[in-house]
Order: structure tokens, then sequence, then C-alpha cells
């Protein structure tokens, strides 16, 4: 403890016993420059013992400002000076703004955003043209229920009749091609040279049909209720070139 003189001696009496000193009837000078001095140490660079005696249940500095206003005679003076820092003190950091935490929707396995690779290999514009109307895309489900790595999309047409179905397998290419293959041979398969890796077209109950193999994916269109003739496996044959060039 830094201190001199008669308020130094004092006050290690004070700490010694805790006896709280009784205001003085005579005011020392030496001694109240002496616990002033005490009380400035005390506030800054001796902070460190003024912790360490409050830690141990003595307020060194409320014994010091005890004897200050016995010695000094002025019970009300105030003699703690404000503390000089060394460093000034860091700017305050805002508190962050609390931003409300967005669930992550859970897709179930019929949402239409798990059906958007069927409806975009082609536009609907490129199917309106084949189809000569207007049509609307509509994602569906191929087989009633969810199927990994397979999506469908139905582009209906301005009749209850005609539409054109678009079902997209993302896998597997090799083994659904040769499945559709087997299946269709009875309704005049004709294989599509130059298509992608493999194609073949085949006659639909209610219109033209195109199976089309590219790498491990595979796709096929059919249209429905628009005539089974040339004209439209010819339009088919188009709307196939350009989906196949968005197979990826």
């Amino acid at each position: 403890m830094i201190g001199t003189g008669r308020a130094a001696v004092a006050l290690a009496l004070l700490l010694a016993t805790a006896v709280q000193p009784v205001a003085a009837q005579v005011i020392d000078p030496q001694g109240c420059i002496d616990a002033k001095e005490q009380i400035r140490y005390l506030v800054n660079e001796g902070a460190i013992i003024q912790e360490a005696g409050l830690k141990n249940g003595v307020d060194l500095l409320g014994n010091a400002k005890l004897l200050r206003n016995a010695v000094c005679g002025t019970p009300g003076d105030d003699s703690s000076p404000t503390p000089t820092p060394s460093e000034p003190p860091p700017s305050p950091v805002p508190a962050p703004t609390p931003v409300a935490a967005v669930p992550t929707p859970v897709l179930d396995a019929g949402d239409s955003a798990t059906r958007r690779d069927a409806c975009l290999l082609v536009t609907e514009s490129e199917v309106g043209s084949a189809m000569k109307q207007g049509v609307v895309a509509n994602e569906a489900d191929p087989f009633g229920d969810p199927v990994p790595n397979v999506q469908a999309c139905e582009f209906d047409g301005a009749g209850a009749v005609a539409y054109t179905t678009v079902v997209y397998f993302q896998a597997d290419a090799s083994f659904v091609f040769d499945a559709f293959h087997s299946t269709a041979e009875a309704n005049g398969v004709q294989a599509v040279p130059g298509l992608g890796d493999r194609a073949f077209t085949y006659l639909g109950g209610n219109g033209p049909g195109i199976v089309v193999s590219k790498g491990d994916k595979l796709f096929t269109m059919e249209f429905s209720g628009i005539g089974n003739g040339s004209p439209e496996m010819n339009s088919l044959l188009v709307l196939a070139k350009q989906a196949v060039a968005r197979v990826h």
C-alpha cells in the first residue's frame, strides 16, 4: 500500500482493526493531504489493491474516505478524483438487431418445387406450337406415388382431351429405355438416329409418343387428343429435339 506520514499510519490501523474513526475535532493539514493522496491512489493505480481488499472483506477506499473526513474536518469534502484511464474506453458496440429465424420449408413429395425439371424441358410456347393451340404447363405425378429421380409435366391444351405428357427420368436411363422399348414393340416402334444417344417413336392410344435417352437420363413425350398421323409425329420430333438440348 502506498502512503506517507500520519495518514498512512492511521489507515493501516483502520485496516488492521476495522474500527470506524469518529469525526476529528481538530483539522490536521498534512494528514488531510496524505488522506486525499491515499484516496487518489486507490481510485487510480492502486485499484487492484482496493479490489483485493474487498475480496478480503475490507473496503480500503471507504476507510480512506473516513480517515480523510476525520483529519480534514470536512465530511462533505469530495476528495475522490475521477480516475484517468490510461487508454480511452472502447467504443460501445451496438447490440445486433435480432433477426427472426425463418424456418426452412419442408417440401412434401408432391410439392411443385420438386417437379420443375420435367416442365422445363420444353416451354409452353414450344408445346403450343407443336399442338397448334395454347397450352398451360401443369406438374403431374406420373405414377400416383412419388418416385425418386422421376418428374412429370402435363401441358393441357384448350380442349379437355388435348394434352402432351412429359416424363423425365434423371437416373437409370439404360434400364428404363430397354423396358420402354420392350413394352412398346407392339406399337410400331421406330428408331430415331441422331437424337440423343438412343431414341425411338411409337404409336400411343391417342397420339404419337417418343422415348429419348441421353447419358444416364431419359424422357418420354406423348401427344393425346390431336391426332395420330405423320404431321403430329413430325411435330413431336421437333419438340423432342428442343427438349434433348436441355438435358444435362
